[in-house]
């Protein structure tokens, strides 16, 4: 069975979309014969074997908000001839290419979130997106709490409920773990928060910063985004210097230390 995923980035781009993305292609790729397709980031398409999973980051154009702009998409969807097509949204462009490029394909969406913000775009990509909605023999969401957004109301009977999987055996902790836990620790204090994430407006990162004007912790900020600047500016507004650090971008195969060190 031919099954091709389509998303936005694919790891070592960071994002939550792009891990959950990546997790289930790695468990499902020595059962069926399968193919990724997401963006790159720049003008080239190239494919490339990861952990076991062939993937083709297709060559970017530009981007409209959030949303990659690949014109040759729809080609790269249609060629690959798959049985099955499972889509990760919200992705425009991966809404356009799997409505135009293989019809007799069974579709999967996975529903990972709302637009909330960009009502330009929202306004042209809703009727796409509701006609694929339509379409589709299933939806997946993570919790049920995701079965009330307004989107997928009129979709309800092909929706279920299929939590996040973690690879568990990646947080166990080893020696070398526990060492370099303990050393941020040593280097940050003993009353630790931690965020990891992009720094987008939907994260709301500007909450917890607000917030830790009336918490005894120091809080750790791994990531990088669009509203970084404005963040640091926040935090230097509150005088919270000394209690909000910006880590940037920390390697993959450190960060379960860092979740090892933190209380929260």
């Amino acid at each position: 069975m031919k099954v091709l995923h389509i998303g936005k980035f694919y790891f070592p781009v960071p994002g939550g979309m792009e891990a959950v993305l990546q997790h289930l292609c790695e468990e499902l790729s020595a059962h069926v014969d399968l193919h990724v397709l997401v963006a790159n980031t720049r003008p080239r398409t190239v494919t490339e074997w990861i952990n076991g999973v062939r993937v083709t980051r297709v060559a970017r154009w530009g981007q409209i908000a959030s949303a990659p702009l690949c014109p040759s998409l729809p080609h790269r969807v249609a060629e690959h001839r798959a049985d099955i097509i499972h889509v990760h949204e919200p992705n425009p462009m991966a809404t356009l290419a799997a409505l135009a490029a293989n019809p007799r394909a069974r579709v999967i969406v996975s529903f990972h979130s709302e637009i909330v913000r960009q009502r330009v775009l929202r306004w042209v990509y809703r009727p796409l997106l509701m006609r694929l909605l339509q379409h589709a023999d299933r939806i997946i969401v993570a919790t049920p709490r995701h079965l009330d957004f307004p989107t997928l109301l009129p979709y309800r009977e092909k929706c279920v409920v299929i939590p996040f999987g973690i690879d568990v055996a990646r947080f166990h902790p080893d020696k070398a773990m526990r060492e370099r836990a303990a050393a941020i620790r040593a280097e940050f204090g003993p009353r630790l928060i931690l965020f990891v994430g992009r720094l987008v407006y939907y994260k709301g990162v500007e909450h917890l910063i607000e917030a830790m004007s009336g918490v005894s912790a120091r809080l750790l900020i791994i990531g990088r985004g669009p509203r970084q600047r404005a963040l640091r500016r926040r935090v230097r507004a509150l005088g919270l210097e000394e209690r909000i650090a910006f880590l940037g971008e920390v390697a993959h195969e450190c960060l379960p230390a860092y979740y090892h060190a933190c209380d929260l």
